[in-house]
């Protein structure tokens, strides 16, 4: 049995396309495996930050939560008091979001919006405060520990922190 020159060539023909989509098909998953791995470095930094600014702020912001509950002056006296010091903890909840902005790129949008919800209740527990009264101000900064820790599970969510846990326990094992 002889076999054509033309039909050879023909078979060479069809191994070399498809050896060349074989490797295009690889060139573009490794692409895509490289970009999904960037993107998930840029968001586990972008989070911590977010994370780690939000619960300065809530920490800092128990200070005033503190004034008011301690504060045993006229109201005259408060609103002195307030003017005074209110600048310093309205920029907690202005730089917040100045970081939230930074990152938007990659926030996925239900976590942008309970960040940016984070940072207008900071803003408004500090108006809040003005009126000297401790169950309003509990209140606002009770309401800001829980969009906190919905934030915080939201992350968790989105980086599939559970799962990579799962599968980093099995690959040490």
């Amino acid at each position: 049995m002889v076999i054509s020159s033309d039909i050879i060539a023909l078979i060479a023909s069809a191994i070399s396309i498809f050896a060349l989509l074989i490797t295009f098909l690889n060139y573009r998953r490794d692409r895509n495996k490289t970009n999904q791995d960037y993107i998930f470095q840029e968001k586990v930094i972008a989070y911590k930050d977010l994370i780690y600014q939000a619960s300065e702020s809530y920490e800092l912001l128990f200070q005033l939560v503190q004034e008011v509950q301690d504060y045993e002056g006229t109201n005259e006296d408060w609103v002195s008091f307030y003017e005074k010091e209110c600048g310093n903890y309205y920029k907690l909840g202005y730089d917040f979001q100045k970081v939230v902005f930074r990152c938007i790129p990659i926030l996925p949008n239900d976590i942008y919006l309970r960040l940016d919800e984070f940072s207008h209740e900071s803003i408004h527990f500090v108006t809040s405060a003005f009126h000297k009264n401790a169950e309003l101000t509990i209140t606002a900064y009770d309401n800001l520990e829980l969009t906190l820790k919905k934030i915080i599970e939201l992350i968790r969510i989105d980086l599939k922190v559970e799962k990579l846990n799962v599968n980093l326990s099995k690959r040490l094992e």
